[in-house]
């Protein structure tokens, strides 16, 4: 809404941030068989659920080990259901249904990494909140997860001029390198609780009161 004449003088700061880390104990990959992938969020078609079907489908196609965790609710889980049933992935994933913050911080714990494409979603503090666990997390470049997720600590597919398809098919190449290359995962582990810092409340006062 603002005039494009006054944009230099403009900052963009998301509405979200977090003071003091979930978790210290970073889980750490080294000779760990089983690869865990999880989502939450609500089951709705703009957070791009149906990228996350395909993507996990693509990679059961390379990695037999690895599983799929979706935590939460809405009015797509049937056909999401269905979708994963003609994949023939749905052995592999386990539908949470809505649980406790408790129980989601566990999940992070459990898990390998968090994929969250969303495509529309102006803050994303569950992406802050997984990565405070040391989860790497793959997203698209839009919204506020393209803002907090840099490729030092995670995976941010752009997307313009690009079908479903095309995305699909580059989160899976870059997830599969993570899981043939753990070294590089757990680097990425680390910089995700580094990155996190970043967004302290302390940190924005900071900005906005500065001189």
């Amino acid at each position: 809404s603002i005039p494009s004449v006054y944009h230099h003088k403009t900052k963009l700061m998301l509405a979200i941030g977090m003071d003091n880390l979930i978790n210290n104990n970073i889980n750490f990959i080294e000779n760990k068989k089983i690869f865990n992938i999880c989502y939450a969020g609500n089951l709705l078609n703009l957070k791009g659920l149906s990228i996350i079907l395909g993507t996990f489908n693509q990679l059961k196609k390379e990695n037999n080990n690895i599983f799929l965790n979706i935590a939460g609710r809405g009015p797509n889980e049937s056909m999401l259901k269905k979708k994963a049933d003609d994949y023939n992935i749905n052995q592999s994933i386990s539908w949470l249904g809505k649980i406790k913050r408790c129980e989601l911080f566990e999940l992070f714990k459990k898990s390998d990494l968090l994929i969250f494409p969303s495509l529309r979603d102006s803050g994303g503090l569950v992406v802050l909140e997984a990565m405070s666990h040391g989860l790497t997390v793959a997203t698209l470049n839009i919204g506020g997860p393209g803002q907090i997720v840099n490729n030092d600590c995670g995976i941010k597919i752009n997307v313009e001029k690009k079908e479903e398809d095309e995305i699909i098919l580059e989160l899976s190449s870059s997830i599969n390198y993570l899981i043939s290359n753990r070294s590089k995962l757990n680097i990425k582990k680390q910089k995700s609780v580094e990155r996190v810092s970043d967004f302290s409340w302390k940190k924005k006062a900071m900005i906005i009161y500065a001189k």
